[in-house]
């Protein structure tokens, strides 16, 4: 099954369009087998200083190292994959797309592209890239960026020192950073909270359900909503300028902003 064909048909899924039962009819006429991509129930992935892309993708069975270099072992239903003492290369690893990942890092550059499973980051200082994954994604940095694109699922994002990007997708979301900038674009949130301390909001081309929250002590708040949400707005010392209409205060959706010294923007555009 194509890269393509895989996205849109969890794009389909995620948006509510077909249901699960359908997504794996699909997935099983398009040559997808649910019984030998389930002989591995989780890759764990232990790096020191090297940076590492991982890719997953369609009719393998085992993970694969494509550059550079790495040591596999089986452990029960995982599998353990460390780098090497002395090995400080650019690594990329291809891994079954249906995957659940575990990686865990002191220092590396970390990127992960069309994953349909589990996955969780966790790292002292990395910048990470998560590109096209559907499932619960876990990612915790003390220093380093975030980025993410077309991602759908659960989300829950922490760093200490940093700036979190997304683009894309359908989500659950729990955001943090205490320093750093939140910048997020074109997705579609449910029941979320973004919180930064001493860094910006800003929310572009975005949908929310149910009840969110977004509260930063220092930074703006800047939102632009493509639905009708009722938005609830506390700046202590900062301005705010909700270009709602009346109606937007009928919506079942509920958004609350608080800043304390921050300014705070509502306005919403059309599709």
């Amino acid at each position: 099954m194509s890269e393509n064909l895989f996205k849109k048909v969890e794009e389909l899924y995620a948006s509510g369009k077909i249901t699960e039962e359908q997504k794996k009819e699909l997935l099983k006429a398009l040559g997808y087998d649910s019984e030998r991509q389930q002989t591995i129930s989780q890759i764990h992935v232990n790096l020191r200083s090297i940076d590492i892309e991982i890719v997953g993708v369609e009719n393998i069975d085992f993970p694969k190292v494509e550059q550079g270099s790495l040591r596999i072992r089986k452990d029960e239903s995982a599998l353990i994959i460390d780098e090497p003492i002395g090995v400080s290369t650019f690594t990329k690893l291809v891994v079954p797309y249906k995957s659940n990942l575990i990686i865990k890092s002191v220092s590396s550059k970390i990127s992960v592209s069309s994953i349909l499973g589990f996955l969780q980051v966790q790292s002292v200082s990395s910048d990470v890239l998560v590109k096209n994954v559907s499932d619960r994604i876990v990612i915790s940095v003390i220093s380093g960026d975030v980025e993410l694109e077309n991602i759908f699922g659960t989300l829950n994002v922490n760093t200490k020192s940093g700036d979190i990007k997304a683009n894309g997708g359908k989500v659950n979301a729990l955001i943090k950073t205490y320093s750093g900038d939140i910048d997020i674009n074109n997705i579609e949130f449910k029941d979320s909270r973004l919180n930064t301390f001493n860094g910006d909001i800003s929310l572009k081309s975005v949908k929310f359900f149910g009840k969110s929250f977004l509260n930063t002590y220092f930074g703006d708040v800047t939102l632009s909503l493509l639905n009708s949400v009722l938005v609830r707005t506390t700046s202590t010392l900062g301005s705010v300028n909700n270009k709602l209409s009346p109606e937007v205060t009928e919506s079942k959706s509920e958004i609350e902003i608080v800043t304390k010294f921050g300014d705070i923007v509502v306005e919403k555009i059309d599709e």
